[in-house]
């Protein structure tokens, strides 16, 4: 944007036992007095300003994390690879959900993400799901299942209908779902 931008950080931690929080408390002032990067105008802008919350199950089963989505890969990769929810930083700032969970070792986990919680308020959003499943030790064979689901597509978009109707276009939401199963 052709635009400098100066930075002041403030970045609290805590990180005792199973859990991890992070925060990113961070001030921007342009070259072009452009402050709108430091609003703090609904929720959504104060969950953006978590850079990390992590809980850690003490027998190792259990994984969330609350930050930056980084890294999805679903399967080897035919529906979902290397997804991330970071671009632009610092003028878009995202906050997902990733978290995964082990019902037992060699037989079934269940993994799963948000992309953002602020597509919530334009009821969309990236959503994901995958379960594996371990045959037997006798045919070691793991199957896997995944879907992921762009709830409304239009989501990350302006929501005026100004803007909808200067593209010619009455539709403000689309969902698309994707399914895939590997072995």
């Amino acid at each position: 944007s052709n635009e400098i931008f100066f930075k002041l950080a403030i970045l609290p931690y805590y990180h005792m036992g199973n859990i991890r929080i992070g925060m990113d408390l961070t001030g921007y002032m342009s070259s072009k007095n452009n402050i709108s990067l430091n609003f703090w105008s609904d929720i959504y802008d104060i969950i953006d300003k978590i850079a990390y919350l992590d809980y850690f199950a003490s027998d190792g089963k259990m994984y969330m994390h609350i930050g930056e989505v980084s890294s999805i890969t679903f399967g080897y990769g035919q529906l979902l690879r290397n997804y991330t929810n970071s671009q632009a930083h610092p003028r878009v700032q995202r906050t997902g959900l990733m978290g995964n969970y082990e019902l037992s070792e060699k037989f079934m986990d269940f993994e799963g993400f948000i992309a953002d919680f602020n597509d919530f308020k334009n009821t969309g959003g990236l959503v994901g799901l995958r379960s594996t499943i371990f045959l037997s030790q006798n045919l070691p064979i793991t199957i896997g299942i995944s879907l992921v689901s762009d709830v409304n597509q239009y989501a990350g978009l302006p929501d005026k209908t100004d803007y909808w109707s200067s593209l010619g276009d009455t539709v403000t939401s689309r969902t698309y779902y994707g399914l895939a199963l590997d072995a």
